[in-house]
């Protein structure tokens, strides 16, 4: 079916929920509910009768439930991959402007959307298929749950090759400083990422 009158704005809401249940070894036996709730909304300028190219997005999400990890497991990763604080904030909010093979996204972004990413690594719930540990625990990156300020070029080069930069502000803010995500501050002394 062709749909004539096509909306401009998209929008997209999903949940996900898990069980989680340790049955012996690590901190306690136990069970542990945890889900996130996501809101997206998108909006196409060229379909709103504005410019080509343009895309205007949100996702707002709260996440609630227990920490399986730190109450049950005491995991190096975390056993899910969207287990974080009892929050409700904005998670992305960006603008994308896309000129032939060119695209630049300016805005709050997560690092997992484009960088660090498996096709594959949705289909398992823990957390080792994101960015590294090694770099999660120990440099401030801006993923789940903590996104930032950024920018990002992509650079279409053949249908094989894309390559991709980003920069982004050096020291996400936490949730418990900023609990809804709009607060953003740019400090020099707190470099960038």
């Amino acid at each position: 079916v062709e749909l004539t009158n096509k909306s401009p704005i998209t929008p997209e809401a999903s949940y996900i929920g898990d069980i989680v249940r340790n049955f012996s070894g690590g901190i306690k036996k136990g069970t542990s509910y945890l889900g996130l709730a996501n809101l997206k909304l998108s909006l196409n300028t060229e379909e709103s009768g504005l410019w080509k190219g343009g895309q205007v997005f949100i996702n707002a999400a709260n996440a609630h439930g227990g920490n399986p990890t730190a109450d049950l497991i005491g995991d190096f990763h975390t056993v899910s991959n969207i287990e974080a604080d009892e929050i409700t904030y904005i998670h992305e909010l960006w603008y994308k402007q896309t000129i032939s093979d060119f695209e630049i996204i300016v805005g709050l972004q997560d690092l997992n959307t484009d960088f660090v990413s498996s096709e594959y690594g949705g289909l398992f719930i823990n957390s080792t298929f994101g960015t590294p540990s090694t770099i999660a625990d120990n440099i401030p990156s801006p993923i789940f749950p903590f996104t930032t300020i950024g920018i990002s070029f992509k650079w279409k080069i053949s249908e094989n090759n894309t390559w991709k930069i980003a920069l982004f502000d050096g020291l996400p803010t936490e949730l418990e400083h900023n609990p809804h995500n709009l607060s953003w501050k740019f400090n020099k002394n707190e470099g960038a990422f």
